[in-house]
């Protein structure tokens, strides 16, 4: 991929962007999330194990309803471009794509990558690029969704957007 020869090259300085991150979520159903860690021989981010209290990012305590696997770019990645955050998931999950492969095709697993972008001014937004989307999408397996929500007193916003996905 030639960087140069796209209209919106890379910009850790993404002028419009406070913050970007972008996580791997995996639910395994009924599975302990440390399975997931055995078979793709990556060490999460974060587990979540359904009945277990914990605190939530506002320190809330609650019941983990799911099980769940994350692997994030938050304090890994330094970068305001959402695609360097793409770009470092792909990186770590590139020896395991085989067995993220058959993860997906599963039944009762479910597989996301959620990239959660926020607006400086509440416009803009983050720039992909084609191949960027194809390496995380499975044709056959893919949900997309996006979200757009306003806070703060100048209607700084968050997009949340859906790569991949299961059934």
């Amino acid at each position: 991929m030639n960087e140069f020869s796209r209209m919106t090259p890379y910009s850790d300085e993404y002028g419009t962007c406070v913050e970007t991150r972008s996580e791997l979520r995996i639910y395994p159903g009924d599975d302990h999330p440390q399975s997931i860690t055995k078979r793709l021989n990556i060490e999460p981010s974060e587990i979540a194990v359904a009945g277990q209290e914990r605190l939530s990012r506002f320190g809330r305590k609650h019941v983990t309803q799911n099980n769940g696997w994350f692997l994030s770019s938050e304090r890994h990645v330094e970068s305001r471009d959402v695609r360097r955050h793409l770009d470092w998931l792909l990186g770590q999950l590139q020896p395991a794509t085989v067995q993220l492969s058959e993860l997906q095709a599963s039944p009762g697993i479910g597989i996301a990558v959620v990239c959660a972008w926020y607006s400086r001014s509440g416009h803009g937004g983050p720039t992909l690029w084609p191949e960027q989307m194809r390496a995380w999408t499975c044709p056959e397996k893919v949900e997309r969704g996006c979200e757009l929500c306003s806070q703060g007193p100048y209607g700084a916003g968050v997009i949340a957007f859906g790569l991949l996905g299961a059934d």
